[in-house]
C-alpha cells in the first residue's frame, strides 16, 4: 500500500505478483488489486485470468462484474452477459450483478430485457435504489409517467427518505404542473436537507 501511495507502482506490482503466485491459498482481494494493475497496463488477458480465478473464491460479485466489464468495454456484450449469467450459483440473484446486466441491455437498447431484470431486482430487494431509479427513468423516457410514479412511490414505502427518488417525483410533478404533489415532495426533501437554499427558494 505504501509503495502504491508513493507512486512506486511497478515495484508494488512485482511484490503483488510474487505474493499471489507463491501463496498456497492466494488472497482473492490481492488478486483484484493485481488484476487492476494489469488492466491499467492494457494486459486484459492477464486481468481476466485472475478475475476468473478469484470469482470462485469471493462471496460477492466484484470479480464477475469486473471480468464482464473488460468485455463490455470492447463492446463484446454477448461475452459480458455470458460471464454474468455463468457466475457463481449463489450470486444468481445478486442485485449488483443483475444491475450491471440490466445496464448492458440498456446500452444495447434492449429495453424490455432490462425492465425484466430491474423488476426482478426490486422483487427481491425492494429498497435497491439504482434499480428503482433506472426503471422509473425508462418509463419516464417512454412517457409512461403514471408507471414511473408508481415505481417511485412503491420504492418510498421501503426507503421513505431517499433523496434521489423524492427528487424524481418533484421533477415529474413540477413538469406536469401538479403543484400540490410537487410541494408535498419538496417539503419532504427540505426536511431531509434543511440547508439546501434552492429547496427553500422553491418552497418560498
Amino acid at each position: 500500500v505504501d509503495l502504491i501511495r508513493s507512486g512506486q507502482l511497478e515495484k508494488a506490482k512485482t511484490i503483488l505478483e510474487a505474493f499471489y503466485r507463491d501463496s498456497k491459498t492466494p488472497d482473492p482481494n490481492v488478486g483484484l488489486v493485481l488484476a487492476g494493475f494489469y488492466l491499467s497496463n492494457g494486459q486484459k488477458e492477464k486481468a481476466r485470468k485472475i478475475y476468473q480465478d478469484v470469482g470462485l473464491k469471493l462471496e460477492g460479485p466484484e470479480a464477475c462484474i469486473l471480468l464482464a466489464k473488460t468485455y463490455a468495454d470492447k463492446k463484446n456484450y454477448s461475452k459480458a452477459e455470458s460471464v454474468l449469467i455463468n457466475c457463481k450459483k449463489s450470486l444468481k440473484n445478486d442485485p449488483q450483478l443483475l444491475a450491471f446486466r440490466a445496464g448492458l441491455y440498456l446500452i444495447q437498447k434492449k429495453t424490455n430485457s432490462a425492465i425484466k431484470i430491474l423488476e426482478q431486482i426490486l422483487k427481491n430487494d425492494k429498497d435497491y435504489e439504482d434499480a428503482a431509479i433506472s426503471l422509473g427513468s425508462i418509463y419516464e423516457n417512454r412517457k409512461n409517467i403514471k408507471k414511473a410514479i408508481e415505481i417511485y412511490k412503491e420504492f418510498l414505502k421501503h426507503d421513505p427518505d431517499n433523496y434521489s427518488v423524492l427528487t424524481a417525483l418533484v421533477r415529474i410533478y413540477s413538469a406536469s404542473e401538479d403543484d400540490n404533489d410537487a410541494l408535498t415532495y419538496l417539503e419532504r426533501l427540505s426536511s431531509i436537507d434543511s440547508s439546501n437554499i434552492n429547496l427553500k427558494v422553491k418552497l418560498g
